[in-house]
């Protein structure tokens, strides 16, 4: 719930941090072969969530999903968000947690809530 690990690894500026920090403001991240990209921005935590069930729909051969949390038992947001992706996703539930490092962190913070999203490979 704050930006400052996103400015202290360069990703916002100074004054990004304090006007998010202002409006309320969470970044949508992507990670794509490791690199940490922003995708969008949205306003609240619960719209958050509603952003990561509707960026699962942009994969249309999903063969496994998984959640990414700070901490090994699972918070409330994370049961939400299990539950509501089993619900859309049966062949794919129960959906794992698994905990993120303090590499991922030191970008994120210790409140950052993401997916794993796999595809397959290629032919």
């Amino acid at each position: 719930d704050t930006l400052d690990y996103l400015e202290r690894s360069g990703r916002i500026s100074a004054s990004q941090r304090i006007l998010g920090t202002m409006l309320g403001i969470k970044p949508f991240l992507m990670m794509e072969e490791g690199d940490i990209i922003p995708a969008e921005k949205v306003r609240s935590r619960e719209k958050g969530l509603d952003k990561l069930v509707e960026f699962i729909g942009e994969f249309p051969q999903l063969k496994e999903i998984a959640i990414l949390q700070p901490v090994s038992h699972p918070t409330n947001e994370t049961v939400l968000l299990q539950e509501r992706l089993s619900g859309l996703f049966p062949s794919l539930a129960p959906v794992p947690v698994l905990v993120y490092g303090p590499v991922l962190a030191s970008h994120v913070g210790p409140d950052g809530l993401g997916l794993v999203v796999y595809e397959g490979m290629e032919d």
